[in-house]
């Protein structure tokens, strides 16, 4: 992030910014993710946010001066919802199963499955490295002028990914289906039912019951409680109104979230112990 692109105001007492790091993301419906940075001057920490919804803007700065740090407690990994898993498989197997027994045949199925598997595997396609750059740019740029380059189909991909998984899933979720009516055909029906259970525990597993979570804890010397909390709680998620920045504190790991476990101490030490030696050091790299 460029110092021209924060959101808070720099001192005029000589403060500059050490690395600002792209921390956590919190994830809308149709709309770009709202991200919250956490930026290291030489004199304090800040972990600031903007967010934008359809009623408006919301803003968060939350600070602690630099020396005021007494302690870092940071952790990043993956983790499981096991009973959303088992919530969301029971409900979905019992109504999918009754959606399912509609399709008289299993041609009919794989075809709706392929149609429904296709624009996330295209997407992914135009997302890695499997095409040639220049097929991709193509694509890009057909799209782009499909609508006068209004908006860019690129910066949009992951949003729309994030939407293709739900019929890729199902689509698969047809195709289990459709082995599982040869299965039946065998005479063994409980082995059927096992199967497509299992199929819908695996699907609910994937988009329901992992995710990644990303805390921060900066105590202080001074003040009462923390500094600065990041609790990685997704608990915010389901409150209602314009506080898209605040959520931003209990949101999903972003692409610098790996990096700040790793640097964060060290940079701390270097910034408070070796002066503009440490800051040069963490401005370059």
């Amino acid at each position: 992030m460029k110092t021209s692109d924060l959101f808070f105001q720099l001192s005029d007492g000589g403060e500059q910014v050490v690395r600002s790091y792209q921390c956590t993301e919190f994830r809308q419906w149709f709309s770009r993710p709202t991200i919250g940075y956490l930026t290291i001057t030489n004199k304090r920490l800040v972990f600031h946010s903007i967010g934008k919804s359809l009623t408006g803007k919301s803003y968060l700065v939350n600070e602690m001066p630099l020396e005021d740090v007494a302690g870092i407690s940071v952790y990043e990994g993956v983790s499981v919802n096991w009973i959303a898993v088992a919530l969301f498989s029971f409900i979905t197997y019992f109504f999918a199963t009754a959606i399912l027994t509609l399709f008289t045949s299993i041609v009919w199925a794989y075809l709706i499955a392929f149609l429904l598997i296709l624009p996330h595997v295209v997407l992914w396609l135009l997302k890695s490295n499997i095409l040639e750059n220049s097929i991709r740019e193509q694509v890009f740029s057909t799209i782009d002028g499909f609508f006068n380059g209004s908006l860019k189909a690129r910066d949009y991909l992951d949003i729309v990914m994030r939407y293709t998984r739900y019929p890729f899933n199902f689509g698969l979720l047809l195709i289990v289906w459709g082995i599982n009516k040869l299965v039946e055909q065998s005479s063994v029906p409980f082995l059927s039912s096992l199967i497509l259970f299992v199929a819908f525990v695996v699907i609910c597993f994937n988009l329901f019951g992992r995710g990644h979570t990303f805390s921060l804890l900066i105590g202080s010397k001074t003040m009462k409680d923390t500094g600065i909390l990041i609790s990685g709680n997704i608990s915010q998620a389901f409150s209602v109104g314009n506080n898209t920045a605040l959520q931003t504190l209990a949101a999903s790991p972003s692409i610098d979230a790996e990096a700040v476990t790793r640097e964060i101490g060290a940079l701390i030490m270097d910034v408070r112990h070796l002066g503009d030696l440490g800051i040069k050091k963490w401005q370059q790299k």
